[in-house]
């Protein structure tokens, strides 16, 4: 009988199944070295796509801001800018009287604002994060906008009587010591000057009838300084700047832009130290006395004949309720009532507006409200830019909503807001709660509205987002005009109500150094448009007209520059920094003018200066630092 015998054989190491505790240690610290370099990829990654997200909407803010300027006739207003402290013997009744050009930063000891630049250079941008970083820098700064235009509007609250408003294009300063007002602006024909720079009215008319007062010469008795009311005019004057080593004496007219005028009453007129009526030119050359013939000395005369004259007269300071939180609730969304002014407004009229931004922190969302499925209903809302508000801001979403119901012609007006604690508020969070409130989809940026029978909404919506989000506008002066130092004309007829100081719109162009202009540093990087006129060894070459140029964007000290002109700036630009912008004059061909060159070119006669930049930048926290995208346009594509 024979027995089969299976025998076990041994197999070496190498062939078993399974790992050894070495192979897996092994395995595993490849395992971690190899993740934890992944993890260390996608941070870096994940800010690379947030980053570039965040930089194209700021990109969109900032077109979409030229293109409704570009889209709105005369959209651009007069001027932005800085409105940190008071003006030396500014009077309080002078609406026009504001500011100081600019105040000083404290970065690099005293440095200067000016929206261009970097955070280094100008304090453009914040140098970090940190709140002081913030009021340390330009976008804190520039808040001021005067000649912004805007279009009245009518509608009521639910149960309310019918209100004229208008809204502002940002929230607007409400707290102590605000200054906004309301101005209307007319044209003004058939206006004359003299030899001495004094204006006739007695041929002036306006749109509506004749415009002289009692005293045929002078303007209508109710258009005075104590109606709060500003002239702008537009002429020319000859004056030799330079006497060439050879013959002849040239003698170049020169030209100002809207200069502002104050009118006295007929009882001061001709009293001793009131202006009379005196453009600025003329108080230069001939005092405030009369004078029956022009001065010879140095060429000096006003250009006689017709002028270009418009007004702005004051109708009244913003009007808000006297409930802080009603007043509070319609500056976030920029509505200022007009129809208690005292003068008579209609839907469609056009006013100038003066006022001061709240923050710049505010973004402003003009959107008509469109359906949202929502739980099977279609809910009216609006999509914001930036998807997650604010945690700083008690409130930090307004909305202001217009519509039409059935039962009204007229809009129905309707303000709410939603505070941080995630409810909504306002003066028709109650009477108005079945028709609209506001609701925040932080998820999808998305404001929703209770479902109603309204037709045609139309949404205002301006909100504080996270990571620090800055829109800010700034423009240049529409024009520009000469600075007369005060010591020139004599006290007290620079700071007098009758000779309007507009600090922010002022320049430097002196014999001492013919080929520079000089700006408050608060215009660097702004664009100009400029007419003039240059010697070339001595003869006159035709005339330069319309250049465009921009302002250098790296401010200069005082004391770098020739030491003939430095007395003029320091009086000029006042303060610790002593620094200004400027330009340098060019030919048509782009060739910069020298008057040291052996063969010497020198600007003699300045005809006009405009300014054309209009500039939107939207700024916000990339990380630690902050970044911005901006857009830029010219008034003239704007207008």
């Amino acid at each position: 009988m024979m027995h089969s015998v299976t025998r076990k054989r041994n197999l070496p190491p190498s062939r078993r199944g399974g790992f050894t505790l070495v192979e897996v240690l092994v395995a595993l610290a490849i395992f971690v070295i190899g993740a934890v370099a992944i993890v260390r990829i996608f941070p870096p990654a994940l800010g690379v796509v947030q980053s570039s997200e965040d930089r194209a909407i700021a990109a969109s803010l900032s077109r979409n801001t030229i293109n409704q300027l570009e889209a709105a006739r005369g959209g651009v207003p007069y001027a932005t800018f800085d409105n940190t402290s008071a003006s030396s013997g500014c009077v309080a009744a002078n609406p026009e009287c504001v500011v100081t050009p600019n105040p000083d930063s404290p970065y690099d000891g005293g440095n200067l604002f000016a929206v261009t630049g970097s955070a280094i250079r100008n304090a453009s941008l914040p140098r970090g994060i940190a709140p002081n970083q913030f009021d340390n820098s330009a976008l804190k700064h520039f808040r001021r906008i005067s000649g912004e235009r805007a279009t009245v509007r009518e509608g009521h609250r639910d149960g309310d009587p019918d209100e004229k408003y208008v809204l502002t294009r940002y929230p607007y300063y409400f707290g102590p010591g605000a200054r906004n007002s309301v101005y209307i602006e007319r044209k003004v024909d058939g206006v004359r000057i003299t030899e001495n720079g004094d204006l006739d009215f007695s041929d002036a008319r306006t749109a509506q009838g004749p415009f002289h007062g009692s005293i045929a010469s002078h303007p209508p008795d109710d258009k005075r300084d104590t109606d709060n009311v500003t002239f702008y005019v537009s002429y020319r004057w000859t004056e030799d700047i330079y006497n060439p080593t050879a013959p002849p004496t040239y003698r170049a007219f020169q030209g100002v832009l809207d200069e502002p005028i104050r009118m006295p009453a007929d009882g001061s007129w001709n009293a001793s130290g009131t202006l009379n009526g005196r453009v600025l030119q003329g108080l230069k050359f001939f005092g405030t006395g009369t004078v029956t013939t022009p001065t010879t000395a140095g060429g000096w005369q006003i250009v006689p004949g017709l002028v270009s004259v418009r007004y702005r007269q004051k109708l009244g300071d913003f009007l808000l309720p006297a409930v802080p939180d009603q007043a509070e609730e319609r500056a976030r969304v920029g509505y200022v009532r007009v129809d208690g002014m005292g003068y008579p407004l209609n839907v469609g009229d056009t006013v100038l507006l003066d006022y001061e931004v709240d923050d710049w922190r505010w973004i402003v969302v003009d959107k008509p409200v469109s359906g949202n499925s929502k739980s099977g209903r279609i809910l009216p809302s609006v999509d914001l830019p930036i998807k997650t508000l604010s945690d700083q801001e008690p409130r930090p979403l307004y909305s202001f909503l217009t519509g039409y119901d059935n039962n009204s012609l007229k809009p129905l007006l309707a303000y709410s807001f939603w505070d941080s604690s995630g409810g909504s508020g306002g003066s028709d969070s109650d009477t108005l709660a079945d028709v609209v409130n506001t609701n925040r989809n932080n998820e999808k940026g998305r404001v929703n509205y209770i479902d109603n029978d309204l037709r045609s909404l139309v949404s205002r919506i301006t909100y504080q987002p996270l990571d620090g989000w800055a829109q800010q506008l700034s423009v240049g002066a529409e024009s520009y005009v000469p600075f007369i130092a005060p010591s020139v004309l004599g006290s007290p007829v620079r700071n007098t109500n009758f000779s309007p100081s507009q600090p922010w719109r002022e320049y430097v162009w002196s014999a001492a150094n013919p080929n520079v202009i000089y700006f408050h540093p608060g215009e660097a990087g702004k664009s100009i448009v400029l007419s003039f006129k240059y010697l070339q060894s001595g003869a006159e070459q035709p005339p330069v007209t319309g250049l465009l140029l921009m302002i250098d964007d790296e401010l200069r000290n005082i004391n770098e520059e020739r030491a003939s002109v430095q007395g003029t700036l320091n009086a000029f630009q006042p303060g610790g920094s002593r620094k200004v912008a400027r330009v340098e004059l060019t030919n048509m061909n782009g060739e910069k003018l020298d008057d040291t060159a052996s063969t010497p070119t020198k600007a003699h006669a300045l005809l006009s200066l405009e300014g054309v930049s209009v500039w939107s930048r939207t700024a916000w926290q990339d990380g630690g630092r902050y970044s911005q995208s901006a857009a830029a346009s010219y008034r003239g594509l704007s207008q």
